[in-house]
C-alpha cells in the first residue's frame, strides 16, 4: 500500500535525519514529501520510530494512505498540524479535499 509522508521539523539535524531515514524506505518527492510503499502496520512502526526525534511541542509527521481513487485516513505523529484555510490535493486520478481541523478534534 502507498502511504505519501510528509513531515514538518524545526531542528535541522533531525530534519535531515528524518529525511536520511525516509529516503531508505520511500521516494522523496519534495524536500519534505516522500511516497512510502509499505503496509498500514511499517508505516505505523515507521512513525513510532520517527516520533521518538521529534519535539512534540513544535514537529509534526505525517502520513495519508494513497490508493487509486480513494482517499485514506491521516496518521500523525507530534505537534498537529491545522490546515487553514483547507487544502486541496490533486492528482490525474483523483482530487481529495483535506478539510480545516478544529482544536477538538486535534489527537488525544
Amino acid at each position: 500500500m502507498r502511504h505519501l509522508v510528509a513531515y514538518d521539523i524545526s531542528n535541522g539535524s533531525v530534519r535531515a535525519r528524518v529525511a536520511r531515514r525516509l529516503d531508505k524506505e520511500g521516494l522523496r518527492y519534495q524536500r519534505s514529501v516522500f511516497l512510502v510503499n509499505q503496509s498500514v502496520e511499517r508505516v505505523r512502526s515507521l512513525l513510532g520510530e520517527l516520533e521518538e526525534w521529534l519535539d512534540p511541542r513544535t514537529d509534526s509527521i505525517l502520513a495519508w494512505q494513497v490508493a487509486k481513487g480513494v482517499a485514506g485516513e491521516a496518521l500523525e505523529v507530534g505537534h498537529p498540524m491545522v490546515l487553514e484555510p483547507a487544502a486541496v490535493v490533486i492528482s490525474p486520478e483523483t482530487q481529495v479535499l483535506i478539510a480545516a481541523r478544529q482544536d477538538s478534534e486535534a489527537k488525544s
